[in-house]
């Protein structure tokens, strides 16, 4: 009778490991892609497996990446790019072309503009 629920919980355990390893990779890649490396990257894994603080740090500190990219544009005295794009003057005309394109890529016949 014993036996019965330690197996039951020795599954449930492997379930939990399992899911925390999961978690530990998801977290280990997404650490990677922003650029953190030995040390910060293990702080900061475990900050992010074992509290929501690690998570909120994520998301608001700069990454190592944009940092470096920050300084390489200072160092050469170039203006740091627009983030946002300028919008077209054009705007409505730019769309009906990218639905154009779009549709013509789908086999789709042109899109004809509705008669004002």
């Amino acid at each position: 009778m014993i036996s019965g629920h330690l197996g039951w919980l020795s599954f449930q355990g492997l379930y939990v490991l399992g899911a925390a390893v999961f978690w530990g990779l998801i977290c280990w890649a997404l650490l990677v892609k922003a650029g953190y490396r030995s040390t910060p990257l293990w702080i900061m894994l475990v900050l992010m497996l074992f509290t929501p603080f690690g998570i909120i740090l994520f998301a608001l500190l700069p990454f190592p990446l944009q940092r470096q990219l920050d300084d390489l544009y200072r160092r050469s005295g170039k203006n740091l790019p627009q983030t946002e794009p300028t919008p077209s003057e054009n705007w409505q005309k730019d769309i009906e072309t990218e639905l154009n394109r779009m549709k013509g890529a789908m086999g789709l016949t042109r899109m004809k503009r509705p008669k004002q």
